[in-house]
């Protein structure tokens, strides 16, 4: 690691560290409109994450204006800053603060698909605060496990999980057996998936996304072409005055002869619910991800 690396990570700790004694002291309102301001600073001063979110924006809304497109990728960064500042403040939030801040529409949707029996996967995207769609359902009683990888820096690695777990998060790391997911069904619980990113690291196709191909991970449709488990979609939405949770009812998924066909047209279905939530709510996802470049095979 170079030392300028050192040097970043080191900081990153101190402000994090910081940010978990400070979020103690002052109001929950005060911290989101701080995390904004950070999300503002990070847009200007991080040139090569902004031109990225722009070019990204161009290129899916070419029917928008300069400004527009401007206007979006501002409140793109802030609303990540947002999203940090409400994990931090995660240890605050016990369930009356949690359903004051976050109203879920659908529930009935997911207690029907639990009534089955054989466990729910929660189809999500980095849209929103993810984060907080997690801490609203753990802390209902709706015990949520995620299938994640290990940040970076062990320790803030540890934070993060240590975070997660105070609402009810459970974390599955990415290489793990497969029986913990197995188990996970069984137990007649909830597995989150989160699709909306590249990675070579893991097996995958291409598909259209925002008229694009992109490169998208075939893991949960591989599970569903296997066992016969509901996928709900579920998207947080941020408002002026909290978060609105949707739980959509579960997905029809194509049943086909050819399993690599069913698994190239599920995968492709569960894109396409993603761009339906990122069309309308353009400025609550992550375009600062390089999301449309093909990894090398």
């Amino acid at each position: 690691m170079k030392e300028w690396q050192r040097v970043i990570r080191t900081l990153i700790r101190i402000f994090v560290s910081v940010g978990f004694f400070g979020v103690k002291l002052i109001p929950l309102d005060t911290v989101v409109f701080m995390g904004s301001w950070l999300g503002l600073i990070v847009f200007y001063l991080f040139k090569g994450d902004r031109v990225r979110c722009i070019e990204n924006l161009k290129k899916s809304f070419p029917e928008k204006s300069k400004a527009e497109i401007l206007k979006i990728a501002r409140e793109v960064f802030s609303n990540q800053g947002r999203n940090i500042a409400e994990l931090l403040c995660f240890p605050r939030l016990n369930k009356k603060r949690i359903n004051r801040y976050v109203k879920i529409e659908g529930e009935e949707n997911l207690k029907e698909a639990l009534r089955k029996g054989v466990g729910v996967i929660i189809l999500a995207a980095h849209f929103g605060n993810w984060e907080l769609l997690g801490a609203a359902l753990g802390t209902n009683g709706y015990p949520l496990h995620v299938i994640a990888r290990k940040i970076y820096d062990p320790v803030l690695n540890k934070k993060l999980v240590k975070l997660r777990l105070v609402r009810n998060i459970h974390i599955i790391q990415r290489g793990e057996s497969p029986k913990e997911i197995l188990r996970v069904f069984r137990n007649n619980r909830m597995l989150g998936i989160i699709l909306d990113q590249n990675s070579k690291r893991f097996p995958g196709i291409l598909v259209d996304f925002f008229g694009r191909k992109c490169y998208t991970s075939i893991g949960l449709a591989s599970i569903v072409s296997k066992k016969d488990i509901p996928v709900l979609p579920c998207f947080i939405v941020r408002g002026r005055a909290g978060h609105t949770l949707h739980v959509e009812k579960p997905v029809i998924l194509s049943r086909l002869e050819d399993k690599k066909e069913e698994i190239r047209e599920n995968t492709q279905i569960f894109t396409e619910i993603i761009e339906r939530w990122v069309k309308k709510y353009p400025s609550q996802w992550v375009w600062m991800h390089d999301r449309w470049k093909i990894p090398n095979t």
